[in-house]
């Protein structure tokens, strides 16, 4: 009975959506972080992004970063384009 459930799944591939966390320190929010895929009959577009406050004894603002890039069906990059910023 699993083994056809565990089958499905693995057929379904990545499923398309976004899902965001909260960053905390000491129970104080200080960022966030997401992810994002979206997916068509070629392939998926996965987008990650970071974002995080910077206290002022490490230069204070906020620090960034986020990665793009396209995976096949199974979310296996192809070596196609990757973006990190």
């Amino acid at each position: 009975m699993i083994a056809p459930l565990v089958a499905a799944l693995a057929l379904a591939g990545l499923p398309s959506g976004a899902v965001r966390w909260r960053a905390e320190l000491g129970g104080t929010p200080v960022g966030a972080a997401e992810l994002r895929i979206a997916c068509a009959v070629t392939g998926c577009d996965v987008r990650s992004a970071i974002r995080l406050r910077v206290p002022a004894e490490a230069g204070a603002g906020v620090r960034e970063a986020e990665v793009a890039l396209a995976v096949d069906e199974a979310g296996r990059w192809q070596g196609g384009a990757l973006q990190v910023r």
